[in-house]
């Protein structure tokens, strides 16, 4: 092993082949004072600040220069000192940005639970809608018109199924924001919601005013048009949609309807009119075919219509009951009641058609009573508007079958559903004849004439009661205005047999006569016929 020394300057043992010292960085032999000297500076002095420094001095007093080094020791303090703080610094501003940085999340968060609109969208989509719904009630009553907030409650409200609150939002929203025009269609599409006539009103109501409006379209004037159609009003109905084709005469929907609305008010050659323009426009309109087939036209034959119905039908019309409720009518006008039978059968399932009332009529023409009872029950039962009539049409097959009770209660029934008319009246009068209440029967019969004095039945039927009861001047005046009013219908005979009972009685006041007339009387009452 090479001998160690130490060093002449800290002590230390290092080795003598190095330069300088391992532990303190010195030189490991002092250098003869000429070196100094051969770099022209004085021997004993320091490099740094040229003072003089005693030999064997390792630090000068005077700058702080280690001379063994040449390196002042206040920069190595200092890059001591500076070097462990430097972490220290970094994480101090990071954890003043940080807490900057959460300072603005936490201002951000507040003022987004403070923003209504944000704390009420916020809580529905936790299913808190009615806590939403206050929110923003509160809002708007202080910011009414803030549009954007009316259109939010309206929605809210919409999904709570507070519809007329929502289409008071909504149309609220719409007339802050008349350019929007879909707020306006929502607020309709709310309103439509509402039950009954409330809804129709409300409904109408907002597609009046938005239609009055600077920014109104075409598909808001159509659903002006459908509502006023649905609730009767088709003269208004045409108004609406001849808007409609001053700014685009080819919407073939809006003519189409127009014709429809035509019709409805009796003018069927203004409405075959319209109806062939929207063909023409699209001549594969189903509807408008049937539409087409349903108007009574005097030019059309049978075959005719009957082919533009199956046409409609086979093209996917939409209204397909009232088509072959249609069809069906035209085979019963025909007397074809079992030809008719098949169309109803298959309409007969849409309430909203006649189709189940014809249904039961011709399997009561076609003597089939059992099956029509059943079906005129379940017209009754289901509430249908025609369950007026299907009773008194059980009433007369009652009281064919001689079941006097049941048809006397059908009757009453009638009365009780709305049927309260001259026809049900004269099958109530013929009822009480056949139980022997004359008086009953006279005052049913002066019912029915008081509910329609046009009707021919019951002048007939008190005309006979009267000529029964001696009472020759009034009978013959009643029998005289059923001849008049009946015309030329031969109802199974009877015009010629009470023609010639009125020649009776203008030649003779006599018990012959009157005979006639009971007789006539009697057989009028157990055959059920001229209703």
């Amino acid at each position: 092993m090479a001998a160690m020394m130490n060093c002449p300057h800290c002590g230390k043992l290092t080795d003598p082949k190095l330069e300088n010292c391992l532990h303190c960085g010195g030189p490991a032999r002092l250098k003869a004072p000429r070196e100094g000297k051969a770099r022209g500076l004085p021997a004993h002095q320091c490099p740094n600040c040229r003072s003089s420094v005693q030999e064997g001095d390792i630090i000068c007093v005077r700058c702080g220069t280690n001379l063994l080094t040449g390196q002042r020791i206040s920069e190595e303090q200092t890059r001591e000192r500076r070097a462990p703080r430097r972490p220290w610094a970094k994480i101090a501003i990071g954890a003043m940005l940080a807490l900057a940085a959460v300072a603005a999340l936490g201002y951000a968060a507040y003022y987004v639970t403070q923003d209504p609109l944000s704390e009420a969208i916020r809580l529905s989509q936790n299913n808190n809608v009615l806590e939403a719904i206050n929110v923003l009630q509160r809002h708007v009553a202080a910011n009414p018109r803030r549009a954007d907030a009316q259109a939010l409650l309206g929605r809210l409200h919409y999904q709570a199924q507070q519809y007329g609150k929502a289409a008071e939002a909504l149309s609220e929203a719409a007339r802050l924001q008349p350019e929007n025009q879909d707020l306006a269609l929502m607020a309709a599409a709310a309103a439509a919601r509402l039950p009954g006539e409330e809804g129709r009103a409300r409904l109408t109501a907002l597609l009046r005013e938005q239609a009055a409006s600077q920014q109104v379209n075409a598909q808001t004037l159509y659903l002006l048009a459908l509502t006023l159609g649905a609730g009767g009003d088709y003269a208004g109905q045409a108004e609406t949609l001849g808007k409609i084709l001053e700014a685009d005469p080819n919407h073939a929907q809006a003519r189409r309807d127009l014709g429809i609305a035509l019709a409805m008010q009796g003018d069927f050659e203004g409405a075959e009119r319209e109806i062939r323009a929207a063909l023409q426009n699209h001549p594969g309109d189903a509807d408008a075919v049937a539409v087409l087939g349903l108007l009574p036209r005097d030019d059309a034959t049978t075959a005719e219509q009957i082919a533009l119905l199956e046409s409609a039908l086979q093209s996917g019309a939409h209204a397909a009951p009232a088509i072959r409720a249609r069809m069906g009518l035209i085979r019963m006008q025909e007397g074809d009641f079992a030809g008719a039978l098949p169309f109803f059968r298959d309409a007969r399932e849409d309430p909203s058609s006649n189709g189940a009332f014809f249904y039961a009529l011709c399997l009561q023409q076609s003597n089939l009573d059992t099956e029509a009872l059943a079906e005129y029950d379940r017209i009754v039962t289901a509430g249908s508007p025609y369950a007026g009539e299907a009773s008194v049409q059980m009433a007369l097959i009652f009281l064919s079958q001689g079941n006097l009770q049941r048809a006397l209660d059908a009757t009453r029934r009638a009365a009780q559903l709305g049927a309260a008319t001259a026809r049900m009246y004269t099958v109530q009068g013929r009822i009480h004849l056949l139980e022997n209440n004359i008086n009953e029967a006279q005052q049913a019969f002066r019912n029915a004439l008081q509910a329609d004095p046009q009707y021919p039945a019951a002048h007939l039927e008190n005309g006979l009661i009267l000529v029964g009861r001696g009472m020759m001047t009034e009978g013959l005046r009643e029998l005289e205005r059923y001849l008049e009013l009946a015309g030329d219908d031969d109802v199974q005979g009877r015009r010629a047999e009470i023609e010639l009972l009125v020649a009776q009685l203008r030649q003779t006041a006599g018990t012959d006569a009157r005979g006639a007339a009971q007789a006539a009387t009697a057989r009028t009452a157990q055959e059920a016929v001229g209703l």
